[in-house]
């Protein structure tokens, strides 16, 4: 089912912390004390196949129950549950976002990246170095935490701004980001032909370890409007 190129919406409903400890590998964590909350957001289409996963405990069955009653059609549960596939000498992943993570270290070999540790960052920073901070991480974990004087340019969003933030070719960039492969990914982006800076990668959570974090940040690129929801 996972190979044969139809739709499916694969749904882990234990706790994401249980989640987080092993899984499968397109997995998408959807509790089911809160799968009403989030199920539809998710998988608009009723007739989506969807296959329930948990362990073995009797979550999966009394989340295809609640779905039944929400319309959808096709809901089956894996028998035996995340015990069973393991079982069966099937991979298992721990962590989260695990697809996203495994691309950027992809990214990081291929491209071979070059890094600066949090300690040869704040050297820099310290010494008067001409260089910028962009934070790759979506605003709100940016917001909570983040490197001195960086600035948010989540995503693909680098692309888009870096030129206004880093005019010059010969100044330097540091894209940052919580986690090596998002980080590397970001990086990447930043140097592209169109972008043509020096820069590194720099991965946020070894900070706090040298130096101070920020808390509580809100700077953004030149040009930035906030985001509006759509009606």
């Amino acid at each position: 089912m996972l190979d044969d190129g139809t739709e499916l919406a694969l749904i882990d409903v234990r706790e994401e912390l249980t989640f987080s400890q092993n899984h499968l590998l397109w997995a998408r964590s959807v509790p089911l004390s809160r799968i009403e909350l989030r199920f539809a957001r998710l998988v608009p289409r009723l007739t989506t196949r969807i296959v329930l996963c948990d362990d073995n405990d009797g979550l999966a069955k009394r989340a295809a129950t609640v779905l039944a009653n929400a319309g959808y059609t096709d809901l089956s549960y894996l028998q035996g549950g995340i015990a069973a596939w393991d079982a069966a000498e099937l991979v298992l992943f721990s962590g989260v976002h695990v697809p996203s993570k495994a691309f950027g270290e992809f990214v990081e070999h291929d491209s071979g990246t070059p890094s600066i540790s949090a300690g040869e960052l704040n050297a820099m920073m310290r010494n008067g170095t001409d260089i910028k901070v962009l934070d790759s991480r979506p605003f709100d974990e940016y917001a909570r935490i983040s490197i001195p004087t960086g600035i948010n340019v989540p995503g693909a969003e680098l692309v888009l701004r870096v030129r206004d933030i880093v005019p010059h070719p010969a100044q330097q960039s540091s894209s940052t980001a919580l986690g090596e492969p998002e980080a590397s990914s970001a990086r990447n982006r930043s140097s592209t032909p169109a972008c043509r800076t020096k820069s590194w990668r720099c991965v946020t959570a070894p900070w706090a370890g040298i130096s101070q974090a920020s808390h509580a940040t809100t700077a953004r690129p030149p040009g930035h409007r906030p985001y509006r929801a759509l009606a």
